[in-house]
């Protein structure tokens, strides 16, 4: 008798709360995630959602909205972020480290270490060759491909950091109330990409399109199209040209 009553309790108290446990907001055309969410990030074509949560990163399609997977993390993840060909995403997180996971795979391919506080904001370069992590009291700058340290950066407890377009500069707000822009051209080696693909002299619109045309295909099909050398011409070998358009090469 005595649990029939509470049975009988509990459901007059899920009946009175309001329907919008479970109905949509208006407009809203799906709901998603699982644990508390810091942060949400669209892959640069627009196909994955992914959602930073307090058990780790949740992969979502973005077109279906089916669940693809959880990249687990044994710490909160602050921040996420995709690099510019939406082959890797960098998550920031309260054990002080950030994570480079292999989208595709959903795998954790490297663990960067050296901040003393827990990270806050990530961003990829244009290029993808940098990648800026924030924290107390200083802005972190990382080798993407070789996972190594470049640059510390002193500053206040710094909330968010973002990259300028052409990659040249970045901005990093603080809790003091300011944004100090940083110029990141000691930390970039221009001088090993050779930009001007077809030879002639300058980086133009045929250097673009010839880069364009062996998208997606390997260096060995046109070494020159391979402009960062790591193996295959796609969007990262694009950027890099874009970014020195206009300037005579070396």
């Amino acid at each position: 008798m005595k649990r029939a009553i509470i049975l009988f309790i509990t459901a007059i108290i899920l009946c009175s709360f309001p329907s919008q446990l479970s109905a949509l907001p208006e407009g809203a055309v799906a709901r998603l995630g699982k644990g508390s969410v810091s942060e949400v990030a669209f892959s640069p074509d627009g196909s994955i959602l992914a959602v930073a949560s307090s058990i780790g990163v949740w992969l979502y399609d973005a077109h279906t909205y089916a669940e693809i997977g959880l990249m687990e993390s044994n710490a909160w993840v602050a921040s996420i972020a995709f690099s510019p060909d939406g082959s890797l995403l960098a998550s920031g997180s309260w054990d002080n480290t950030i994570k480079l996971w292999d989208v595709k795979s959903r795998t954790n391919i490297a663990t960067l270490e050296g901040h003393t506080s827990y990270v806050s904001p990530v961003a990829f370069s244009p290029d993808g060759s940098l990648l800026a992590s924030g924290s107390y009291g200083e802005v972190k700058l990382w080798d993407v491909r070789s996972r190594t340290l470049v640059a510390t950066l002193e500053v206040p407890y710094v909330n968010s950091v973002a990259f300028s377009p052409d990659g040249s500069l970045l901005a990093s707000g603080s809790d003091d109330g300011t944004i100090i822009l940083w110029d990141m051209k000691p930390y970039i080696n221009f001088t090993e990409y050779n930009c001007d693909v077809n030879s002639d002299g300058v980086v133009n619109i045929l250097d673009l399109v010839i880069v364009s045309k062996y998208i997606g295909k390997p260096a060995s099909d046109n070494v020159k199209a391979d402009v960062n050398k790591d193996g295959i011409i796609d969007i990262l070998d694009l950027n890099i040209v874009s970014q020195h358009f206009g300037k005579s090469s070396p």
